[in-house]
């Protein structure tokens, strides 16, 4: 008698039939939207394209914008910008570098005709301030946000966001309304200025400004002609209005090497932790150097005097330090000659600048003339901001009102005291001043 076979799959085989098909599941989800599938490079590609596509219609109307002396002609590009399709916003330009949106993409206009797409950190945007990375070679540092500081890096320099929120503005209605612009911050900021007759306008090599000066192309003041100072202040009023703020360097500038004396070679700086203070700098030079940093399809130099109020104003506003430790003694958060805190790390000096120590373990600061490395003490930052109060004095583009000293630094130095020279005062000397104790930090907008 023959017994019939049940022909059939065993529970084992089933499971190990759903494990398989599971397996080839999760591979083929994977293979479509993973960071590299099919469906995100496809939708990175749809971008690049979208941004390239709109980039090049810009680029055309450029192209046919330049006059018979090689120079770009505003009035000819407003015209011919008139002409791209998708164009939405940025007409009329009235100075260069400037910005159009295009297909939705922000496309920027170089001062010598260059174009480059602005890439946003979406996120990170709201109504009152929009962060933008100034090219694809930055990105955000880890773990920091709009809270405690937000940080970009190009791999070498390190920039902070500084918020200045739109609903500041009460006079001002659109990015090119200067004056009321400008009115609007100084009113914003109004409770921390400590100096009388500062302002940001343009000055010679001899302290005149333009009313008093017989030659406005004199660079030798504060490292501008008269209408590269006024471009460049109308141009930063503009993108912060715009953007809702602006990048400050998150160290004071530095060098690679140790700058020992006058004779120091101009290299260009660096923004990062643990690098040799760039000090012995006039002021003329700091501004050339602070326009070699790189900050993509942006522009980068010294803070206006009105940005140095805006950090301080950020600073407040974050509820980072108090007005009275902004404005009248910042030694809890600065290097300065009667600050006492512990080193913890990096390098110092005790002889100007000349040398440095590498600090060993935990101690107090050795004495009172110390200058500290760039960024390397966590005392003295800020939403991760170091050494805007104390270490080496600031050089920025505001004029004194004084003739014989009309270079403007800011913060104090590390041979003053914090009572003296807070992070919101102001010290006035020549053009031509070099010294160990005065330095600059460069901004990017």
């Amino acid at each position: 008698m023959k017994t019939r076979k049940d022909k059939g799959i065993t529970l084992i085989a089933l499971v190990i039939t759903i494990i398989v098909l599971l397996i080839l599941a999760a591979v083929s989800i994977a293979t479509l939207t993973g960071e590299n599938g099919i469906l995100t490079r496809a939708a990175d590609s749809k971008e690049e394209t979208g941004q390239a596509t709109a980039k090049e219609k810009v680029e055309v109307e450029v192209l046919g914008s330049y006059d018979n002396n090689g120079n770009i002609s505003i009035e000819k590009l407003n015209e011919n910008l008139e002409n791209v399709t998708g164009l939405t916003s940025g007409l009329p330009i009235e100075l260069l570098p400037a910005t159009v949106e295009v297909d939705g993409y922000e496309i920027m206009i170089g001062d010598n005709g260059n174009t480059g797409t602005i890439i946003r950190m979406p996120e990170y945007q709201t109504e009152n301030t929009k962060p933008y990375l100034p090219s694809n070679n930055f990105s955000q540092v880890e773990d920091t946000n709009l809270d405690n500081g937000l940080v970009i890096t190009d791999g070498t320099n390190n920039w902070v966001w500084i918020e200045v929120p739109k609903s500041i503005y009460t006079r001002a209605k659109s990015e090119n309304d200067y004056e009321a612009i400008e009115n609007d911050m100084e009113t914003y900021t109004e409770t921390l200025v400590t100096r009388d007759g500062y302002e940001d306008v343009w000055y010679d090599g001899e302290g005149k400004t333009a009313e008093e000066s017989t030659n406005l192309n004199d660079a030798t003041g504060c490292g501008l002609t008269y209408e590269e100072y006024n471009n460049l202040k109308k141009y930063m009023l503009s993108s912060v209005y715009k953007n809702g703020g602006f990048w400050v360097g998150q160290t004071e500038a530095g060098s690679s090497v140790v700058r020992k004396d006058e004779n120091a070679e101009l290299t260009i700086p660096i923004v990062q932790e643990g690098a040799y203070p760039y000090n012995y700098i006039t002021c003329p030079n700091a501004q050339i150097q602070s326009k070699k940093m790189n900050s993509g399809n942006y522009t980068s130099s010294l803070m206006f005097g009105i940005q140095w109020d805006l950090v301080l104003k950020h600073i407040e506003h974050k509820q980072g330090k108090t007005l009275e430790e902004i404005k009248d003694d910042s030694v809890t958060w600065g290097n300065y000659y009667d600050a006492i805190f512990e080193m913890t790390r990096g390098k110092y000096s005790i002889d100007n600048g000349i040398s440095f120590i590498e600090v060993n373990g935990t101690y107090p600061k050795p004495q009172s003339n110390v200058l500290l490395a760039t960024g390397e003490q966590e005392r003295n930052s800020v939403l991760n901001i170091y050494d805007l109060a104390g270490n080496v004095s600031e050089w920025t583009l505001e004029y004194t009102g004084n003739i014989e000293k009309p270079c403007c630094t800011r913060g104090g130095y590390f041979r003053t005291y914090g009572y003296y020279l807070s992070s919101s005062s102001s010290d006035n000397y020549l053009p031509i001043n070099l010294g160990s104790g005065n330095g600059f930090r460069p901004t990017i907008y």
